[in-house]
């Protein structure tokens, strides 16, 4: 399936509506179901999208001023699964404020959410935990999508294998060679490059950290943005 706005709004499942993209057309609704979203009144799948001249494989969401973003996205990656990438592409202020908690437990970790504070305590010290969870929303959708991706990257937190060879890490008390796939290796791996990269001292050493994971302006701040929002949340 391609999912796509369709800009109409009580539809009945048979009839016949006016849609208009990249071409005008009439389409027939085939079934209702709800997606979850709110502002989201239709789905098409490739064929159709290809006729109507929508762009392959984006999905655009339109209109939702009084959603909260992390909810929103939240929202949109459940609903097009773990193979699909949601950026925003709304500006939004960043900063680079973030809660530090430098506290270990000498436990093993049980969910995603203690891993990456365990992981920023324990191996990158300074660095806030939710720093380590927006890279692996962002990448990931925290181990939904797990690669490879159209460059080779690989698991949770989307190594190229030429960087694991240099940072992975075994963590947590795993043992063997550092494991790309397993969430235990690959997020102290990700804390401990971040780290490398001067991710601790806060600031600029942050925003050019998050940087050298993925060199582009946008996915820094959308990091950052996504972290904010988790230290919002508490």
């Amino acid at each position: 399936m391609q999912p796509h706005d369709i800009l109409h709004t009580g539809l009945v499942s048979g009839g016949r509506y006016p849609v208009t993209a990249g071409t005008r057309t009439r389409l027939t609704v085939g079934a209702q179901a709800p997606v979850g979203i709110s502002g989201v009144d239709g789905i098409v799948d490739a064929p159709r999208g290809r006729q109507l001249g929508l762009v392959r494989n984006i999905a655009v969401l339109v209109n939702a001023p009084a959603s909260s973003p992390l909810t929103l996205v939240s929202q949109v990656q459940k609903a097009l699964g773990g193979h699909a990438t949601v950026i925003r592409l709304v500006p939004a202020e960043v900063s680079t404020s973030l809660p530090v908690d430098a506290t270990s437990s000498s436990g093993r970790p049980s969910s995603y959410l203690q891993l990456f504070q365990e992981s920023a305590a324990r191996y990158c010290p300074g660095l806030s935990w939710t720093v380590l969870a927006a890279i692996g929303q962002i990448e990931s959708g925290d181990g939904q999508n797990e690669g490879p991706s159209t460059a080779g990257a690989l698991g949770p937190m989307q190594f190229l294998p030429s960087t694991w060879q240099t940072w992975g890490t075994d963590g947590f008390g795993e043992t063997g060679p550092p494991n790309i796939m397993n969430p235990y290796d690959a997020v102290p791996s990700a804390a401990r490059l971040l780290c490398a990269d001067g991710a601790a001292s806060g600031g600029s050493g942050l925003r050019t950290a998050i940087f050298g994971y993925n060199h582009a302006g946008w996915y820094v701040n959308e990091v950052l943005t996504l972290a904010g929002e988790y230290a919002q949340e508490g």
